[in-house]
């Protein structure tokens, strides 16, 4: 796990930096500077954008993802690839436009009764989705190179600081309301820029295609296997948005900014497996090209372990923090506290999985995952539907929970009886138990009237349970065995 590892932790630190500034973002600044409305308006524009986005690149970024060992060549700059997945975009994009213009009244006639501000800014959605699946494409694209730091630089921290720029120039009144949503969807066109620039420097991509080489290449089973990976993107990414799509329709664009400022919190959580999952992807891909099943069992093993581990911990800061982290919110926020610690279940559950999906979407077996993927967004938006009229927000998050709940155990129950792989054992045992005792101890301790000191102290209690119990059980030994001063440590 070299590869992964170096850039497992130059992500994370990247990543990390980028929650921090989110939550400065999300807690200080947003709440301060904006509406609810407003927040919410920017968070739909981006969730509706980023799912319709997964469809524009007509499958060219999983096709990428698990076939870019074949197709990568150095000195014939892998056959012009780069420049074939803009073509895809392009044609997708055309295609998306069209069913944009067609379905017109039908979107604004979803949105007209509880979010009628999103119907104003219609005509973004002709552009933003191109903007974003650019982005994503290309991220593969820079992955399978073995280049993801500056990715998640770009993703992570870039971003964030550019729309927090944006938003003291609105707050300040040197934007008004029509520019600054104009520059917030702009950030995400600099971000892309900045990403082909980078590729450019990195691989000096041409756009010359090799079409010989491809007319070969797309056999019936890659274009089989590409427009099945359309809607296995579109269920992955799409369950993180489908609930604020919805929720537009159902509850105010106010609700919106609260649920969405709730369950940021819980991206902390998720922060260790995207950064795996960035350069697994490929990893998995070339052991499985291999043949070497041992690799592929033992980066799974290793993913599951240690991202429960790292989940349990994020898990009980949260949970045991969040009266004093709602506190930091302006006090309209706390209907969302309860959102935001279902998430945090959620959120570890799918954690504690490890890179199961990487690993079924990248074998022999990849038709799979599409299928559990399809429950799953099916399972989301029928839950979605139904909860969320009846308990408002709190509905969507039962929704997510009974959805990856439902997706992680077919996971795991197919690679267990299909592949013979179940991670389990022993170790995953004390990690539970070192989640267990450090909620009990620490959650039902009073709080201090302090937020900042509260969440300080239960923080550096939970720290001192998880660092004893990973010391004394090994439960990360390939991370404590690497720090001389830990193995000295003997409890």
């Amino acid at each position: 796990m070299g590869i992964i590892a170096k850039q497992g932790i130059l992500n994370s630190i990247f990543s990390y930096f980028g929650i921090v500034l989110g939550f400065i973002s999300i807690v200080y600044i947003q709440p301060n500077f904006l509406s609810t409305s407003e927040i919410g308006l920017t968070r739909i524009l981006v969730s509706f954008s980023l799912m319709f986005a997964i469809f524009i690149p007509i499958g060219i970024g999983s096709v990428t993802t698990r076939f870019f060992p074949q197709i990568k060549n150095a000195e014939n700059k892998h056959h012009g690839h780069f420049f074939l997945i803009l073509l895809f975009c392009i044609v997708g994009s055309i295609i998306l436009n069209m069913f944009f213009l067609l379905f017109k009244a039908n979107i604004i006639n979803f949105y007209h009764e509880k979010s009628p501000l999103f119907n104003e800014f219609y005509y973004l959605v002709y552009y933003f989705p191109f903007i974003l699946a650019l982005i994503m494409v290309y991220n593969i694209y820079s992955a399978s190179l073995y280049k993801t730091v500056y990715t998640v630089f770009l993703n992570e921290v870039f971003i964030r600081v550019l729309q927090i720029v944006f938003i003291f120039l609105y707050y300040f009144k040197f934007l008004n309301f029509n520019e600054f949503i104009l520059t917030f969807v702009s950030a995400y066109l600099i971000q892309l820029v900045l990403l082909v620039a980078y590729i450019y420097k990195l691989d000096k991509f041409s756009f010359k295609i090799n079409w010989s080489f491809y007319r070969s290449f797309f056999s019936n089973k890659i274009v089989v296997f590409s427009f099945l990976m359309i809607f296995t993107a579109f269920a992955s990414i799409g369950i993180k948005m489908v609930d604020q799509v919805i929720m537009g329709h159902y509850l105010n664009l106010s609700s919106i900014g609260i649920y969405a400022t709730s369950i940021f919190m819980v991206s902390i959580m998720e922060v260790p497996i995207n950064s795996l999952e960035r350069i697994s992807n490929t990893i998995a891909a070339n052991s499985w090209a291999n043949d070497d099943i041992s690799n592929i069992k033992k980066i799974y093993y290793d993913s599951v372990r240690v991202l429960m581990l790292i989940g349990g911990y994020l898990m009980c800061g949260l949970i045991c923090c969040s009266n004093s982290i709602f506190q930091l919110l302006p006090e309209e926020f706390i209907v969302g506290k309860n959102c935001m610690i279902v998430m945090a279940i959620c959120s570890f559950l799918n954690l504690s999985t490890g890179i199961n999906s990487t690993i079924i979407a990248t074998s022999h077996k990849y038709f799979v995952i599409s299928i559990f993927l399809l429950i799953l967004i099916l399972t989301s938006i029928i839950t979605n539907i139904i909860f969320i009229p009846k308990y408002g927000i709190i509905g969507s998050a039962y929704s997510t929970l009974i959805s990856i709940g439902t997706y992680n155990v077919l996971k795991v129950i197919y690679l267990w009886f299909r592949l013979k792989m179940l991670p389990y054992n022993k170790t995953s045992i004390f990690i539970l138990l070192t989640i267990i005792l450090s909620f009990c101890v620490v959650y039902f301790i009073p709080d201090l009237l302090n937020p900042y000191l509260n969440i300080l102290f239960k923080g550096f209690l939970i720290t001192i349970i998880f660092f004893i119990s990973t010391i004394k059980f090994k439960l990360a030994e390939e991370i404590t065995s690497k720090i001389t001063l830990l193995n000295r440590i003997k409890f």
